[in-house]
């Protein structure tokens, strides 16, 4: 029962939380571009972690260039996602999110205008069109955060990886930067709807360069990043 309250309490100061800060960040992207507003609205995402009980806790490999371009990829494993790696990752990037979540009201708006990509996952052929949108942004210098298990872990292990983030690379010709989080299903899971506080750790692994990958097939490719993320993870 002292679960569930603490849950409800939570979930609802979160919400509150996040619909004013949503409004703040929304009218200042009216104003500034997304790359100038970036360290602000990672502080912003620490801050609205610690609100709701959530400590975070970076485990950096380091191997990347200041200014380089990578496809940063992540197991998925609850609601707060997205603002765990805004606020872990150093450095800027734009999401490839499902289309669904640029309907919703604040975040959709949000997220469209910080120029992340919207996927259909149940439609091939819009799909790949979202594909060709997130090639053009790694060749323009954008790095970029997807999820590779494409869904919600069910049980905190790693899902098989989908094939369209591995392409994505190879095409763009991008070094992959696997990144893992844990204890974040103890914190929310897609089974569990009830949100605790906790530690989280994000753990950035040193990049795998594109000379390394370059003649492998896509489904090559993903058995590779998939094991390498599994094994760190266990």
């Amino acid at each position: 029962m002292i679960d569930r309250l603490r849950s409800w309490f939570l979930w609802s100061w979160g919400l509150l939380l996040f619909g004013v800060m949503g409004l703040v960040m929304l009218f200042w992207l009216i104003f500034f571009k997304p790359e100038r507003y970036d360290p602000w609205m990672k502080s912003a995402c620490r801050w609205f972690l610690r609100a709701l009980g959530v400590r975070l806790r970076l485990v950096d490999h380091g191997g990347r260039q200041a200014n380089g371009v990578y496809l940063f990829l992540a197991n998925h494993v609850n609601t707060l996602d997205p603002f765990v790696f805004k606020a872990a990752l150093p450095q800027p990037f734009r999401a490839v999110e499902l289309a669904d979540h640029f309907r919703w009201p604040l975040y959709g708006w949000l997220i469209r205008r910080l120029g992340h990509i919207p996927i259909e996952r149940e439609r091939p052929f819009r799909a790949m069109s979202s594909l060709a949108a997130a090639i053009k942004a790694l060749q323009n210098g954008s790095s970029l955060l997807l999820f590779p298990e494409g869904t919600r872990t069910r049980d905190g292990k790693l899902l098989p990886f989908k094939r369209g983030a591995f392409h994505l690379a190879q095409t763009a010709g991008v070094d992959i930067v696997p990144v893992l989080q844990r204890g974040s299903f103890e914190i929310n899971n897609k089974i569990d709807k009830r949100l605790r506080p906790g530690e989280i750790k994000v753990e950035i692994l040193p990049p795998i360069c594109y000379v390394e990958f370059a003649m492998m097939d896509s489904r090559q490719l993903r058995e590779m990043v998939r094991e390498k993320m599994r094994e760190a993870l266990e």
